[in-house]
């Protein structure tokens, strides 16, 4: 092979991001003897054969038990064939960076030491599930170990010109400073999605004091989801200046509407926002206001709006400011509304009705509305999937045997309930039957191994049906870990997740995950993982 021929195979390897010089990488260099005998090893092409390797590594996703499960198998599979499979294989194993301890980092980030060319390949750096719990490590010997620092993390950042996805957590929040800000927001031109989730602190605050940030075009989602210590300031200084958002999380922050109101672009349109339990958000005029006539929110983009109140405080909305908003936001295509803790009335869920036919979850936690008014008012909701209850003191364990009530909708799937009364359900007969013409429909609870401070009633699809009615276990919360008695190797076993949890989740997903696929992503373990999965389910 001679140098021309190898500097086009690096270039396709690496989807054509080639170093400044015309000279191969070293890394190449090293393995053209092996690569001269390419003809001999595939009779294929680089193009087919990076297809044929492709389809391999999202191989039946339903089947995979974690993203660093599937590398694994994909390296004992593709990887060792043979050296025109090993070096086409690099660009997925590298390709999502799935972070759960310090040495995992730190491998990783060695092996972009040795072959820089290796971090054209990341484009998901992900801490979401990072964690020292259970290894008996205190937060002081996680500092000490000098492996995942502000130092270490801005060199991966260096490494990958191309990230598209960089998802933090509160496990990293001492670790992320400054320079690592900048970058994030200045340096990375293909990077779509930031997420702190649950960061706090004084170190992760100042991070943000004195950020400049030039005109961003390629930043769309943006998660500041329980970051509760960041000033308006902050918030100010990087919302002016993200021309393309559309996905924006400021769950429990202490943002204000007028902050807000200035610094979003005109020329942005939302379709995603979560304002959930921001105590600061200021009087209820201003958030209808802003609501209702701010171009990024008021042309008719909306798909999900999240204004949960917390219980602990009076809602800024009463019958009357409820009423306004709801005739007056432009959101016909809206899919997901949350008004947890405001107090809402049956005039007001007819309202919703007529507002928003797409309507597919709706949370009215903590509102008393009677049985016979859902009744009455549900059926005109044909899209409605998930229906949040908490809290109403009509919903007990008796009142869920209303056949009437868990068939309202034509296509609800799952209701959310007080853990209490899944808990008298459990103690009783676990399940719900709904009998019609030669067919039945059996309801089961689920609250996720009681891991959390939610529950559900959910409906069993034809298949769990059938295993049901069969007598089969539907492995919902099976958390026991068994081993082959003969070889002792692990047995591994897919948890079913009840499909209605995509609709369930309180936290908006600024990640497309490893599948770039919506339907793929959640709820399937991609996702919403780790400390992410806690906070849009469990908390």
């Amino acid at each position: 092979m001679t140098t021309l021929e190898l500097n086009s195979a690096q270039e396709f390897i690496f989807d054509g991001v080639s170093e400044p010089n015309s000279t191969p990488n070293e890394f190449f260099l090293v393995q053209q003897q092996k690569l001269d005998r390419f003809d001999q090893l595939s009779p294929f092409p680089y193009e087919l054969l990076d297809k044929i390797i492709g389809y391999v590594y999202y191989n039946d996703p339903d089947n995979i038990y974690s993203l660093n499960s599937n590398i694994k198998d994909f390296c004992k599979s593709i990887s060792l064939v043979n050296s025109a499979f090993y070096l086409l294989s690099l660009k997925y194993v590298f390709r999502y960076g799935n972070f759960t301890r310090s040495t995992f980092f730190d491998r990783f980030l060695k092996d972009l030491q040795k072959n820089n060319l290796l971090g054209c390949y990341v484009q998901h750096l992900d801490f979401s599930e990072f964690t020292s719990v259970g290894l008996g490590r205190t937060g002081q010997m996680m500092q000490e170990i000098q492996m995942v620092t502000h130092k270490t993390i801005l060199e991966c950042l260096q490494y990958a010109p191309n990230l598209t996805e960089f998802l933090a957590s509160e496990s990293i929040e001492g670790d992320i400073d400054h320079s690592i800000v900048d970058y994030l927001f200045n340096k990375l031109p293909k990077l779509q999605s930031i997420d702190f989730c649950g960061s706090s602190g004084v170190r992760f605050s100042q991070s943000f004091q004195d950020l400049e940030i030039a005109g961003n075009s390629n930043i769309k989602n943006l998660s500041f989801h329980e970051c509760t210590d960041l000033s308006n300031k902050a918030f100010t200084t990087i919302l002016q200046n993200l021309t393309a958002l559309e996905r924006l999380d400021l769950s429990h922050t202490s943002i204000s509407i007028p902050d807000l109101d200035k610094s979003l672009q005109d020329s942005t349109r939302l379709t995603h926002l979560s304002l959930a339990r921001c105590s600061r958000l200021g009087a209820a005029r201003h958030l209808i206001e802003f609501l209702t006539k701010h171009p990024a929110v008021s042309q008719d983009s909306l798909l999900w709006l999240n204004l949960q109140v917390d219980t602990t405080i009076a809602s800024p909305f009463n019958n009357y400011t409820l009423k306004f908003l709801l005739e007056n936001v432009n959101a016909s295509d809206l899919r997901y509304l949350n008004l947890a803790g405001i107090d809402v009335e049956p005039q007001h869920l007819m309202l919703i009705s007529e507002r928003f036919p797409m309507l597919e979850s709706l949370v009215i936690a903590h509102s008393q509305i009677s049985i016979d008014d859902l009744i009455l008012v549900l059926p005109q909701m044909p899209n409605l999937r998930f229906l949040d209850l908490t809290g109403n003191k009509y919903i007990t364990r008796w009142t869920l045997e209303n056949p009437k009530l868990l068939t309202c909708a034509p296509k609800l799937e799952a209701i959310e309930v007080a853990y209490k009364v899944v808990d008298l359900l459990d103690e009783t007969s676990g399940k719900l039957r709904v009998y019609g013409d030669n067919t039945i429909e059996i309801w089961k609870s689920y609250n996720d191994n009681s891991q959390g401070r939610r529950a559900w009633v959910f409906k069993l699809n034809e298949e769990q049906l059938k295993k049901e009615l069969d007598g089969q276990s539907l492995n919902f919360n099976n958390n026991l870990v068994y081993f082959d008695i003969k070889t002792g190797q692990k047995i591994m076993q897919k948890i079913e997740r009840p499909g209605f949890l995509k609709y369930a989740s309180r936290k908006i997903s600024s990640s497309r995950g490893l599948f770039q696929d919506k339907q793929l992503a959640f709820p399937a373990e991609f996702t919403e993982r780790g400390i992410y999965k806690y906070y849009s389910l469990n908390k």
